[in-house]
């Protein structure tokens, strides 16, 4: 690790007199020992086959080197703290140390040394601070900017040396950064100290600052430099409130573990020591947090928010408390005609269809798998319900998902931000009569989504939840839609319409289940990873597979490509490399219009980045290509894509009025996109960049983008690149193949707090806790709801017969007689008869329909039971080992012992193997209930009949054991007493 103050405070150690550098470096040292100090208590050690036991440890070895310039020159006082691996575990043991609770709390460590030596630095010179930036870092106040830029000359270098190799196609990452600053690197110069402080005392009056009358200004600020006085209780419950709130430690996770918490606390508080912040945070998580892990549990200890929690409650309330309702039922005969209007609709889309219009759940679960064709069976559903006179209102998180939603005749359409701001003031009503669908809902944080449902919970209106949880997840604190979808159970869409090879549908599915080496043994059967050993030659080869694929979708918009990528600096390189080519042969007009830091031309393909629904008829994603511009008027008219290829003129207040909030450009190119920006996308070809940092929710999304082909494209030489760890040695970088599992195997989904996993440590708990456990899983298992797939089996084949008999008595169209044909057939007129069995056929195919409805809604909400307890049946088994092998241990114990009272009741240890087994089991539980009730009779066993019905229960049973052992003796002695004298005679 490296540890190092902030430039001003380097800056300082610097041009300050000797004394002034003697008090900032025993602060510095002072920090480090902090630091350490608090590793040396929280580093444990890793025991077991492939270190897979985790242990407390203590004495941690470390050595620090203490460095006080750059490479360049410049004050930058910094320690290379190196640390052994080695630890000592609780029996003693030096072994190695456990990796992963230095990753897990080395930020925590950072945070303590940045609160100690700012503490030191105000009670030693009198420093003030400035406010803390996004990654917890203060200035010393005074120290001009212009003095900290002069002295970054080794910062300035290693930028350009980056910025050199991003113009050869490099992306800039932490690992490229590490890269530059070595390939950089000069040889260390040792300089005098006295020729340093008079070299950087030269170099700051050549930039007009006086370092005697600087250091005064910086030092002496602080009248007040009691810095042991503790943090006060006000400022201490402001920075509690905010933590604790909306904004603060679960804004965008809805857990947090202790160390991050620390690290928030070091961000809030100037100044505060270790022992402070430890405390505050054991404060705050006593006062202000709930602890959603267990105490003796094998996972790390994690917290979660009052408010948060409170939240997520509301979220499952108000969707499970609706579930007996009959809300927004829509007849039969309407979905029949809706489904009629659709003939190409599938099984599965007219399953979700009737799920959704006929089930009366108040919340009902959607689950649109990638390519199945969500968006349009929603339409189906939508028609059926305008059939029946409902008003339906739909929204999305995002303006492109909007966009989709009305190319399926969704006239009420909004973005989840401003249906909840005009439902709040009132300008939105909604009723009982009033359908709200949430599409991506997977993508809606907590927060956002129980509103949602606690305003249609209200006017008792119907509500559908339509998303994904295993494609991209909320930007902010989620799990709310797989949390649902687990407990309402998922009408769910599995037929994959969108890739046309059989074998890539497969892989997706592959994907989806977590079958990762089946996965990338698909892909790899089929060539799909393009490997290079550099990054120039991965944009080369993507570059070439796109102008190929552009040129096909000249003759054929059916194979039109997309670039895909995780970073915005690299979908931002792609782009203009795209730009670039397609200017070079000519594809581009000549005239171009700057539009914020990008000049584009006609033809160019584009993105828009801000929502103009209402004014424009454009969202943020709409895409489409540059058909005319003008510069003076500075306007940009653009064909937007889909089937009408309408035409949209962007005006100058759209273009130039982006905002600092704004994270977008209002224009942007379109060649390549983010993951994000692609949510629902479709193309022919898709090309992704694959650095293997992604996660597999992201993957799963992009690997589904095209329809024909898709092709990842990964470097394998040895220039770093990849994760952040800045600190970390180079390996060497996996073939492509390697990086695609490893990208699979990266989790990318959200849960709920109250869904965090927290599984006891059954080596800690005691017997009794153990059958407790033990008695509390079975009854969580005896709570599966049953299997009854055969039931709808047979109900699917009911309804598809009557389906067909109901077909036979719908009236005929062919041409009725007319004249005298029609007389001479008076007598035989039969509609009296075909009504009445075209009514009884109905009513019959209507029951069906009921009955396979309920079954397939069960079902669904089996397998969300299922999925959301599949740890119990292993858990089940794993406490029922652990108490055998208790009862076994016991038992041994007691043989060897022989107590008075276990004597007295089982007598002697009988010589067979069998019966000796038995013997322990009932020694054990004798021992058991002697544990249990502090039973202290030397001579009886079991003591006196108890009073309490449960502890009669356990004697009962201890009692059972005990007369099981003693009926096998009893029936060995009389064996034995009836057999000859010879023959139980002892053989010599």
């Amino acid at each position: 690790m490296v540890l190092r103050p902030t430039k001003s405070v380097s800056v300082l150690y610097g041009l300050g007199d000797p004394t002034t550098g003697r008090a900032v470096l025993a602060a510095h040292h002072a920090g480090l020992a902090e630091a350490v100090a608090y590793l040396d208590g929280h580093l444990g050690a890793r025991r077991g086959h492939g270190g897979v036991q985790h242990v407390d440890g203590q004495g941690v070895l470390a050595v620090g080197f203490d460095h006080r310039t750059s490479r360049e020159g410049d004050p930058l006082l910094h320690t290379h703290l190196v640390i052994a691996n080695r630890i000592q575990g609780p029996d003693g043991r030096w072994t190695a140390l456990d990796g992963r609770d230095l990753y897990r709390h080395r930020l925590a460590a950072d945070a303590i040394y940045r609160a100690t030596y700012q503490r030191d630095l105000v009670r030693t010179l009198g420093v003030e601070w400035t406010v803390a930036d996004a990654h917890g870092n203060r200035e010393l106040q005074g120290v001009p900017q212009i003095l900290v830029r002069c002295f970054s000359k080794r910062t300035d270098q290693i930028d350009q040396a980056v910025q050199e190799l991003a113009v050869d196609g490099r992306e800039r990452t932490p690992r490229l950064v590490k890269w530059a600053v070595q390939v950089t690197r000069k040889p260390k110069q040792h300089e005098a100290p006295d020729t340093l402080y008079d070299h950087w005392r030269t170099e700051a009056t050549e930039r007009g600052v006086d370092p005697d009358t600087l250091v005064r200004e910086v030092t002496g600020r602080t009248p007040d430099r009691d810095q042991d006085r503790p943090v006060s209780n006000a400022a201490a419950g402001e920075l509690f409130d905010h933590l604790a709130g909306p904004d603060g430690l679960t804004a965008t996770a809805s857990i947090f573990a202790r160390p991050d918490l620390l690290v928030a606390l070091g961000a809030g508080l100037a100044g505060t020591g270790r022992t402070e912040l430890e405390e505050l945070a054991d404060r705050f998580l006593a006062e202000r947090a709930v602890s959603v892990v267990a105490d003796r549990a094998l996972e790390e200890r994690r917290w979660s928010t009052p408010d948060l929690l409170a939240v997520e409650q509301r979220l499952v309330t108000a969707a499970t408390g609706r579930t007996g309702e009959q809300t927004a039922v829509t007849s039969h005969q309407t979905v029949r005609e809706a489904l009629a209007a659709h003939p190409t609709a599938g099984a599965d889309q007219q399953a979700m269809v009737r799920d959704l219009c006929q089930g009366g759940q108040g919340v009902a679960v959607v689950v649109g798998r990638a390519g199945t064709g969500k968006t349009f069976a929603l339409g189906i559903a939508r028609h059926a319900r305008q059939l029946d006179g409902y008003r339906l209102l739909a929204t999305a998180p995002t303006g492109i998902a909007t966009m989709s939603l009305q190319g399926e005749g969704f006239e009420d359409v909004a973005t989840c931000d401003r249906l909840l701001g005009d439902l709040d003031r009132g300008r939105e009503q909604l009723d009982p009569r009033a359908v709200l669908v949430v599409d991506e809902a997977g993508m809606v944080g907590s927060r956002m989504l129980t509103r949602l449902l606690e305003h249609t919970e209200r006017a008792q209106a119907k509500v559908v939840l339509v998303g994904d949880d295993r494609q991209l997840a909320a930007i902010d604190a989620g799990g709310g839609f797989r949390a649902l979808r687990l407990r309402l159970g998922a009408s769910e869409l599995v037929e994959n319409r969108r890739q046309h090879e059989a074998w890539e549908r497969e892989a997706l599915d592959l994907v989806r289940s977590g079958l990762v080496e089946e996965a990338v043994a698909a892909y790899q059967a089929h060539d799909r990873v393009v490997a290079a050993d550099s990054k120039p030659a991965a944009t080369l080869a993507l570059l070439q597979d796109w102008w190929a694929a552009y040129q096909d979708a000249e003759h054929d918009p059916a194979q039109e490509v997309i670039v895909l990528a995780a970073r915005r600096a690299e979908v931002d390189r792609l782009n203009t490399a795209c730009q670039e080519l397609l200017a070079a042969r000519g594809r581009l007009g000549g005239e171009q219009l700057q539009v914020e830091d990008r000049q584009l031309a006609v033809g160019d393909r584009v993105v828009c980045g801000k929502n103009a629904i209402a004014e424009l008829g454009v969202a943020n994603g709409s895409r489409g290509i540059v058909t005319g511009l003008d510069p003076h008027a500075r306007t940009l008219t653009l064909r937007l894509d889909g089937s009408d290829g309408r035409e949209v003129t962007l005006p100058r207040s759209y273009l130039d009025g982006r905002s600092r909030a704004e994270r977008n450009r209002r224009v942007d190119l379109a060649y390549a996109t983010t993951g994000h920006r692609a949510q629902g996308l479709t193309r022919g070809r898709a090309l992704v960049r694959l650095t293997g940092t992604e996660d597999v929710n992201w993957l799963y999304v992009q690997l589904s983008r095209a329809r024909q082909d898709t092709r990842l494209y990964a470097v394998v030489g040895p220039e770093p690149q990849g994760a952040e760890e800045l600190d970390l040695a180079d390996r060497e970088q996996p073939d492509g193949y390697l990086q695609l599992a490893q990208a699979l195997c990266r989790a990318g989904d959200q849960t709920l707090a109250i869904d965090t996993p927290s599984s006891p440590d059954l080596q800690r708990l005691s017997t009794a806790e153990l059958r407790a456990e033990r008695d509390w899983l079975r009854r969580q298992l005896d709570r599966a709801p049953r299997d009854r797939s055969r039931a709808l089996a047979r109900a699917s084949t009911h309804r598809e017969q009557a389906e067909a008999a109901l077909a036979t008595q719908q009236p005929s169209t062919d041409r009725q007689p007319t004249g005298m044909l029609r007389w001479l057939r008076r007598g035989h007129d039969q509609t009296a008869q075909v009504r009445g069995g075209l009514a009884v056929a109905t009513q019959q195919a209507n029951r069906a329909h009921d009955r396979e409805r309920e079954l397939r809604q069960h079902q669904q909400r089996r397998d969300g039971w299922l999925e959301a307890n599949a740890h119990l049946g292993p858990a089940y088994r794993e406490v029922v080992r652990t108490l055998a092998w208790q009862r076994r241990a016991t038992g041994v114990a007691i043989e060897a012992d022989r107590p008075a009272y276990v004597l007295e009741a089982l007598g002697p240890g009988p010589e067979s193997t069998r019966g000796r087994r038995a013997w322990r089991q009932a020694a054990a539980e004798v021992e058991q209930y002697r544990h249990t009730y502090g039973i202290t009779d030397p001579v009886r066993a079991l003591g006196p009949e108890p009073h309490d019905r449960v502890q009669r229960d356990d004697r009962q049973r201890a009692r059972k054991a005990v007369e099981r052992v003693q009926a096998k003796q009893r029936a060995t002695d009389r064996t034995h007493q009836r057999q000859p004298t010879n023959e139980r005679s002892t053989p010599p």
